[in-house]
């Protein structure tokens, strides 16, 4: 069974025996109860499993419902895969700087959410503005790198990356705030001149 997150997972057992078999179920061999987010309903044919709101990191797993009574027992699995939106990229960096350029890299998600990266959100931020223009909403999940142009020097910005799969786009993780600059510049001052000889009319000054 597959499930995206957030939905309800369902799952209903056919139920019979004599004398009437207690029911119980598990996910990962571990007891479930009706509690919060799940609900449990027994009759004297079936059992229904309801689980609210689902998330991939708690819900996803096997589960086993098992029906006994005093002439036996039967139990039976079903693994249920959540998918989801990924999780937010690493390392985000900027590795080149010039006054109306820089270089944004980053690496994977730990987590795909059990769908395919299919690509990649970029967008950029004036640290005195609250809101974000795109940069890129395509780029190619194999890539995980790209040269935002058309800043302007002197002016700080933030980065921040979002994976995308078939599920949704997942949240951001940002860069450092970093100043648009060339990285070329006019040369320091020289050391202190020195008189090494003179005469008359002349001056001899080495620095």
């Amino acid at each position: 069974m597959t499930v995206r997150a957030g939905e309800t997972i369902n799952i209903a057992a056919g139920i019979t025996g004599k004398p009437v078999p207690a029911i119980s179920w598990e996910r990962g061999g571990k007891p479930l109860m009706a509690v919060d987010r799940v609900s449990l309903v027994n009759d004297a044919s079936s059992s229904n499993l309801d689980i609210r709101k689902c998330m991939r990191k708690i819900d996803q797993g096997v589960y086993q419902v098992t029906a006994k009574n005093k002439v036996g027992t039967a139990s039976k699995q079903i693994k249920v895969t959540i998918l989801d939106v990924p999780g937010e990229p690493n390392d985000v960096k900027i590795s080149r700087v010039f006054a109306n350029e820089m270089t944004v890299t980053w690496s994977k998600p730990y987590q795909d959410g059990g769908s395919p990266i299919t690509n990649y959100v970029v967008d950029r931020r004036d640290v005195h503005m609250v809101t974000w223009t795109q940069v890129s909403a395509s780029i190619d999940p194999k890539k995980m790198v790209i040269v935002a142009h058309k800043l302007l020097e002197g002016v700080e910005y933030v980065f921040r990356v979002r994976a995308e799969n078939n599920i949704g786009v997942g949240p951001p993780a940002e860069s450092k705030p970093t100043l648009a600059r060339s990285p070329y510049g006019p040369p320091g001052p020289p050391e202190a001149p020195e008189i090494t000889a003179s005469g008359r009319n002349w001056l001899n000054i080495v620095w």
